[in-house]
């Protein structure tokens, strides 16, 4: 038992699987983020959303957040372009150790100066970045393995350990708390939501007046619940594809009928901390 748990927590990791997680973080960011470079200046500037002098700061906000002190539309612009520079730096995997956290940190800015812009996405994007401070995704796949020396020793596991845990307690704690509410018990929640047309990918009137397709959507609403309250049997490795395959069945469901951004990309990004690739040859 010991042998086991010492090998979970300690064992060696395939950095190639670091090295997709780094790969697949910033682009899903790049995805979510680049629109700001058109619609930052109302979200952040004093000329748009949220005049500073409109917030009660103290002296550590300032000290905190940069953008706490950038107001004008251009320097926001500037702050976005730079974070976005980051992003495809950490994709590319150059100075991967300080400018991935780099990257992080001026995100959470962005959050901290007007968070009303944020999203599912935005908040996987968040909290997982945050996990992948702590793992070496530098190591291959990356301008870092070609240009400096790397280590020849194998990643230990604990970080992705805790990634990986991170994916299963939101999943839970997402489907529990979805499971006490009277709506999903009584199957009505994702009609209840394919009837906001806010949403919509296209007109949805007939399939809603479908008696078929509200059947279908009561199924959904149950098959929801069970993969996200039962998500944890990713750890039994021969269940494992199948609660993935489960995973990607429910989220590319939901983006096949609504446009919820790039909130299906960013979920279905965390599963590659399960996957294990093929030995190398």
């Amino acid at each position: 038992m010991r042998e086991a748990w010492d090998r979970f927590w300690f064992g060696e990791v395939d950095p190639r699987r670091l090295a997709l997680l780094r790969i697949g973080w910033a682009l899903v960011a790049l995805w979510a983020y680049v629109p700001l470079l058109w619609e930052g200046w109302w979200l952040f500037s004093d000329e748009g959303l949220l005049p500073l002098e409109t917030i009660p700061l103290d002296w550590i906000s300032l000290l905190v957040n940069p953008l706490w002190q950038i107001s004008s539309p251009g320097g926001v612009q500037a702050f976005i372009a730079a974070t976005l520079g980051l992003l495809v730096l950490t994709a590319l995997g150059l100075g991967t150790r300080v400018v991935q956290p780099l990257a992080w940190l001026m995100l959470l800015s962005l959050v901290n100066r007007n968070g009303a812009w944020t999203s599912g996405a935005d908040s996987v994007l968040r909290v997982f970045g945050f996990y992948l401070m702590f793992l070496p995704t530098g190591r291959v796949w990356s301008l870092d393995a070609r240009l400096f020396p790397q280590s020849t020793t194998a990643p230990t596991a604990w970080p992705l350990r805790l990634f990986q845990l991170q994916v299963c307690i939101l999943y839970v704690k997402t489907g529990m708390v979805k499971a006490a509410e009277p709506i999903w018990q009584s199957g009505e929640a994702v009609f209840q939501a394919m009837s906001c047309g806010a949403y919509w990918r296209f007109r949805m009137e007939p399939l809603l007046s479908s008696r078929w397709f509200q059947g279908f959507c009561a199924l959904a609403d149950y098959a929801t619940l069970v993969v996200e309250i039962g998500f944890p049997l990713v750890w039994i490795r021969r269940l494992r594809p199948f609660v993935l395959l489960a995973g990607l069945g429910l989220h590319v469901g939901i983006s096949a009928f609504l446009d919820i951004g790039a909130f299906t990309f960013a979920m279905l990004w965390t599963y590659l901390a399960f996957v294990e690739l093929p030995e190398r040859r």
